[in-house]
C-alpha cells in the first residue's frame, strides 16, 4: 500500500498543476504522518507529474483571476468567516446526501443492480438538460472550467449562481451515488465557488465597500467547500493558491478554510473517504498492525482486498448470465 500516496499525489499534481497541494494532501488525508518514509518518493512523484504536465500544457495557473486590492480589509475578512460557517454546513449536507443516497443504492440487489449507474447518469442529465433549457448553461456537466472561472471574475448573476449550486449538488451526488462515473474532488471546488460568489452577490446587496466581493468570495469558496468535505484544511489552501496564482486572498482563505473545517468536523467526525470505506465494510482501524510501530498505512493490500471470485462457464446463455 505505500504506493497508494505516491499515485495519488503524481494524479493531482498532473491533474491541477498543483505539485505543492498533491504532496500535502498525501500526508494530511492518506498518511496522516509528515515522518512517514514515503516523503521522498511522494515529492518525487508529484514533482515529475508536474513538469510533465507543465511541458504539455504550459506553467500557468488553471485560472485566471482578477486582481483583489481591497483581500485585506475587515469586511473582506468577515464575509469569509461567514462564507466559512456557510460553507461547512454546506459541505455537511453534500456530505449526507452523497452517503444517504449511496446507502440507498447498495441496498438494491438483484437483477437492478447493474441498472444503478445508468439511473444516476440519466438523473443528472435529466437535472443539466433542465437547467440548459432554462438558462442556456451546461455548467452541471463536467467541471465546466468556463463557469467555473466566469464565477471568479463575478459574471454570473445571483440567480444563476443559486441555479448552478443547486444542480451541481444534487448532480454529483446521483451520479457518484450511484457508482457512475465522476468523482467529488472537482465538483466540490465548483460548489465552493458558486456558494461564494452568491454570498459576494448578497454582500454586494447589502452594502460591501469592496468593488470585487463577488469575485474574491467565489475563490475563497472554492477552499472552505473543499476543506469542509474533503477535510484536508492545508491542503485546499494551497490548492486554491496554485490553482489560481492570487496569494493576495490568503488571509481569506485560510480563515474561511478554517471555520468551515471546525464546522463539518462537529458536524461529523468521521472524513468523508474513511465514511465511504465504512459503507463498504472496510474499518482500517480495527484492521491488525503488521507491527506495533506501524501502522494500518503500511498494510499489504492483501489485507483488505476481496478473495471471493465469481466466474461464468464461457457457454452460459446470456439470459443466466
Amino acid at each position: 500500500m505505500s504506493l497508494i500516496p505516491l499515485g495519488c499525489a503524481g494524479g493531482i499534481a498532473a491533474a491541477f498543476n498543483t505539485p505543492l497541494a498533491a504532496i500535502v494532501f498525501a500526508f494530511e488525508e492518506i498518511m496522516g504522518d509528515l515522518k512517514h518514509r514515503a516523503f521522498a518518493g511522494i515529492v518525487m512523484v508529484a514533482v515529475i507529474a508536474a513538469v510533465i504536465e507543465r511541458s504539455l500544457l504550459g506553467p500557468n495557473s488553471i485560472f485566471q483571476v482578477p486582481p483583489h486590492p481591497d483581500s485585506h480589509a475587515l469586511g473582506t475578512l468577515v464575509w469569509s468567516l461567514v462564507l466559512g460557517l456557510l460553507a461547512g454546513l454546506v459541505s455537511h449536507a453534500f456530505v449526507e446526501e452523497l452517503l444517504v443516497v449511496r446507502e440507498g443504492v447498495k441496498l438494491i440487489r438483484g437483477r437492478y443492480d447493474w441498472m444503478m449507474p445508468g439511473v444516476g447518469g440519466s438523473t443528472t442529465g435529466v437535472i443539466g438538460a433542465a437547467i440548459f433549457a432554462s438558462w442556456g448553461n451546461l455548467g452541471v456537466f463536467g467541471i465546466v472550467y468556463s463557469d467555473l472561472s466566469a464565477a471568479l471574475f463575478g459574471s454570473p448573476g445571483l440567480a444563476l449562481l443559486v441555479v448552478l449550486l443547486i444542480g451541481k449538488f444534487a448532480a454529483t451526488v446521483f451520479s457518484y451515488a450511484s457508482g457512475g462515473a465522476g468523482r467529488i474532488f472537482a465538483p466540490t471546488l465548483v460548489i465552493g465557488a458558486m456558494l461564494g460568489g452568491i454570498v459576494g452577490s448578497l454582500a454586494d446587496l447589502v452594502g460591501s465597500q469592496s468593488s470585487s466581493m463577488p469575485s474574491a468570495l467565489a475563490l475563497v469558496g472554492m477552499g472552505a467547500m473543499f476543506a469542509g468535505t474533503i477535510r484536508a484544511p492545508v491542503t485546499s489552501i494551497l490548492t486554491i493558491f496554485e490553482l489560481t496564482g492570487d496569494y493576495a486572498l490568503i488571509l481569506p482563505i485560510m480563515a474561511a478554510n478554517l471555520s468551515s473545517y471546525a464546522i463539518a468536523t462537529k458536524l461529523r467526525r468521521v472524513p468523508i473517504y474513511e465514511a465511504l470505506l465504512l459503507q463498504d465494510g472496510i474499518n482500517l482501524r480495527k484492521f491488525p498492525i503488521l507491527r506495533p510501530d506501524r501502522g494500518w498505512q503500511n498494510l499489504p493490500v492483501s489485507t483488505i482486498m476481496t478473495n471471493t471470485v465469481r466466474t461464468l462457464e464461457a457457454r452460459l446463455p446470456l439470459g443466466r448470465a
